[in-house]
């Protein structure tokens, strides 16, 4: 009995001793196994807590891509809703210059009997017309002092059949536009009023009852080119 019972608290208090026993009892390497197993498995555990932060790391960034989704998605509604009140919109403002242009033209035909009823000059019948197809644009009536202008340039004296200060008007008159020089008459004062102005006019016109049809194409493509308005009442 007191071997046993010696035996026994060598195997409890004496680690080398219990360590030789395993041995020859051949459970050295079931403890090598197990302590292996031990640490794999501490190992695994520590992967495991690893994979599960990234899990929540993946989490919240796929939170907030859904709440940024929902966001664009509600931005792109909005973008969506502004489209089609700009295409109303756009559909309105083409009805409304139709309908403007069919004031001008009505414009234009009032002034033409008006000039023959009075016998204005084609000066005078130019600045009246100039003067409402303006109005009819939104330039309040007490900003149009239009009227005749000379520029002294060096030696010489530069008259502008129509002109106004502010804004910034210039305007030619010739009874028929047959020679593109006209055009280049009138690029010529625009060039002067920028000299002594400092600035481009606000706007550019030429008028005229009459273009010559050989010439039409070239008109409206120079004057385009020039940023010059061409007001005519025929092409002959």
């Amino acid at each position: 009995m007191k071997l046993k019972e010696e035996i026994l608290r060598l195997l409890r208090e004496d680690i080398e001793f219990r360590y030789t026993v395993l041995g020859y009892l051949g459970l050295d390497e079931v403890v090598k196994s197990i302590h292996d197993l031990q640490r794999q498995v501490a190992e695994q555990s520590k992967a495991i807590y690893n994979l599960q932060k990234q899990v929540y790391e993946h989490t919240k960034i796929i939170s907030n891509l859904q709440k940024e989704v929902v966001k664009y998605g509600k931005l792109l509604e909005k973008h969506e809703k502004i489209i089609e009140e700009l295409k109303t919109e756009v559909k309105e403002l083409k009805t409304e210059v139709r309908e403007l242009k069919g004031d001008v033209q009505g414009l234009k035909a009032a002034f033409i009997e008006l000039r023959s009823a009075m016998g204005l000059t084609l000066e005078e019948f130019s600045r009246s017309f100039l003067r409402g197809l303006l109005e009819a644009r939104g330039i309040p009536k007490d900003k149009l002092k239009l009227e005749r202008k000379v520029f002294k340039l060096d030696s010489r004296e530069i008259e502008i059949n129509i002109f106004n200060e502010n804004p910034l008007i210039v305007a030619e008159v010739t009874a028929v536009l047959e020679d593109l020089s006209e055009l280049d008459k009138v690029l010529e004062r625009v060039l002067l009023v920028e000299g002594i102005y400092g600035r481009k006019p606000d706007y550019v016109f030429l008028i005229t009852p009459t273009i010559t049809r050989n010439l039409s194409e070239e008109v409206f493509k120079k004057a385009k080119e020039y940023g010059i308005e061409i007001i005519y009442g025929k092409i002959a």
